[in-house]
């Protein structure tokens, strides 16, 4: 229970992965998931802070975290950005996938979790976990010649076991 106060366990509510979005045990869908998925595109554009950063959502209560979050982040721009780099999250149910920019070929639909770069001649997609990056280009998937790029030799079946490895290491 950490310095949570005590209560009893209700299932389905606290445990397998509810505890993620309550104030008492976790940090929200962008605290949780969020960090992971910011990774690779805030790193590969070489982002600093951001600028400003505005949100909207339900207003917070003291058990649960705010879902259907849209956060709009602006940050300053770097070589391989615009001026200003605008950044947006959606989170939650009925969080807005039916923007065009974000509609995949084929009628296919999104992963739960992932990124989309929007750039002038195309879109990027970074499904989060275990799936190749997509070009997409005049609304069609292109083929991407990865051999340029390093790739990370993760096995993706023990990676879960190492996500656990990698906190008692921070601690």
């Amino acid at each position: 229970m950490g310095t949570a106060a005590e209560r009893p366990y209700l299932n389905e509510i606290y445990h397998p992965e509810n505890w993620r979005k309550l104030v008492d045990f976790g940090c929200g869908t962008l605290g949780d998931m969020g960090v992971h998925i910011f990774d690779t595109p805030y790193n590969a554009l070489e982002l600093d802070v951001p600028k400003t950063i505005t949100t909207n959502c339900r207003k917070h209560n003291v058990f649960s975290y705010p879902e259907k979050n849209t956060v709009t982040y602006e940050f300053p721009g770097t070589k391989h950005t615009a001026e200003i780099l605008k950044w947006i999250w959606y989170d939650g149910e009925g969080a807005d996938m039916q923007r065009e920019d974000l509609m995949l070929p084929g009628g296919e639909k999104l992963h739960d979790q992932g990124a989309m770069f929007i750039g002038e001649k195309g879109r990027l997609y970074l499904p989060h976990y275990g799936i190749l990056p997509k070009l997409i280009v005049d609304g069609e998937y292109q083929d991407i010649d990865i051999s340029q790029f390093q790739l990370d030799k993760r096995d993706p079946e023990s990676e879960g076991k190492k996500h656990y490895h990698q906190f008692v290491d921070a601690c």
